[in-house]
């Protein structure tokens, strides 16, 4: 086979399966998905976008994770973006290449989909996962349900008279 009728045989493979995501319930992620970047398993497809890395699996299902850039810019993003998705990759296959015995010795085989989601909770990988777009700064335990989630007044520290 040579190099222009594979390229045309990937290029229509990735055609149809971003077909098949843009059919699907999960409207938003066709935005950021891509045909630059994609990796096929027979088991799974790995897309990358914009700011998401999306697993898809045989039974449609999905997982994904935003990847959180800190302070990247440019061409680097691209490259942090990239090393995210690889670093998904590669601790789910050595999750998945981590076969456990039984009591019996029978080998116990996990599935794709439950190496990606291991992998999503390595802490290797927590450094690229965007978690939530706030954080609280104080944590309210200990105060009042009455208080908590409101500002408090500010109190100068040295002549102790309120601020504001």
């Amino acid at each position: 086979m040579n190099k222009d009728k594979l390229e045309s045989l990937v290029k229509a493979i990735v055609k149809e399966t971003l077909e098949i995501v843009k059919e699907s319930d999960i409207a938003p992620l066709t935005e950021v998905i891509t045909e630059d970047y994609h990796h096929h398993h027979k088991d799974y497809r790995l897309f990358e976008g914009n700011r998401h890395i999306i697993a898809v699996f045989e039974d449609n299902s999905r997982l994904k994770f935003e990847v959180h850039f800190r302070d990247t810019h440019g061409p680097d993003r691209e490259k942090w973006r990239r090393k995210a998705f690889s670093k998904w990759k590669t601790l789910a296959n050595e999750i998945h290449g981590d076969v456990q015995l039984t009591e019996v010795g029978n080998p116990v085989q996990k599935s794709w989909k439950s190496s990606f989601e291991e992998a999503l909770k390595h802490p290797e990988l927590q450094e690229y996962i965007r978690h939530s777009p706030h954080h609280k700064v104080f944590d309210d335990a200990g105060y009042p349900a009455k208080v908590q989630g409101k500002p408090q007044s500010c109190i100068d520290p040295v002549n102790f008279t309120k601020c504001g």
